[in-house]
């Protein structure tokens, strides 16, 4: 899927029932992308593997004194270079591509479920909610469609990287399988907190000072509501000397 052929004819029937199923669902989905952006992405990661044995070859020539070996050297140093470079730019070009077409496909089904429910959307959800879905939530799903396949490469050139190692050199491949992981697990308390966690918006509305929900006397609608449990429920009137009392079940608009 290119970005030239969105907006999908059919986004799909998607697999709602948890989390991690939609986006197992989404990954099926994208899997051609994914697996262009993984190829693109292992050539990049095992090019610039490759930089440190051709540098020692480089090295190596140069202490047997070795004109010929060292322009080999320096041959497959810059075929590297080029290869990193082209890797590099065609992982990021399938990478965004892959962010753009999961963040589009979620948008048609946002704007499909919207349109089938029509006004009793707002009924069920708020509209601050929906506003936040399609603006925030859709963007962080698209950041993981993206970075799946950045990780996937990458860990695959680990294990080639580690298998390579070990055939070589046993001592040091070992040594990178075991502290390469230790590593990767060294910054996760360095993440920030799970998307559950309150935001500042949130701990803003959390931090306002308390509403008094004294009914005015003169109104109808308090009344009735101080009588019995009115559906339109009590909203608060700020603590202010200079502000007018105002209805606690604004039913009256007052």
């Amino acid at each position: 899927m290119q970005i030239r052929d969105l907006p999908y004819s059919d986004p799909g029937d998607p697999d709602v029932r948890s989390g991690p199923r939609f986006l197992l669902w989404l990954g099926r989905n994208q899997i051609r992308g994914q697996l262009k952006s993984m190829s693109w992405g292992l050539l990049h990661q095992c090019s610039i593997a490759g930089l440190p044995l051709t540098v020692g070859f480089a090295v190596q020539a140069v202490v047997d004194r070795s004109g010929g070996r060292l322009a080999l050297a320096g041959g497959l140093i810059a075929v590297l270079g080029v290869l990193i470079a082209v890797g590099d730019t065609m992982l990021h070009r399938t990478a965004v591509t892959n962010w753009i077409t999961a963040a589009a496909r979620v948008q048609q089904l946002l704007a499909r479920k919207t349109a089938e429910l029509g006004s009793a959307l707002t009924r069920r959800v708020a509209a601050g909610e929906v506003v936040a879905v399609s603006t925030g939530d859709v963007e962080k799903i698209g950041w993981f469609v993206e970075a799946l396949s950045r990780f996937a490469a990458a860990a695959a050139a680990l294990v080639i990287i580690c298998v390579g190692l070990v055939l070589y050199l046993p001592s040091l491949g070992v040594l990178v399988a075991l502290a390469m992981p230790l590593l990767a697990l060294a910054v996760l308390p360095l993440l920030p907190g799970p998307p559950g966690a309150p935001t500042s918006s949130a701990r803003r509305q959390a931090r306002r000072p308390n509403w008094r929900r004294t009914p005015w006397p003169g109104c109808a609608c308090c009344a009735v509501s101080a009588a019995r449990s009115c559906s339109w429920g009590a909203t608060g009137v700020p603590r202010r000397r200079s502000a007018r009392p105002r209805c606690a079940v604004r039913r009256c608009g007052r």
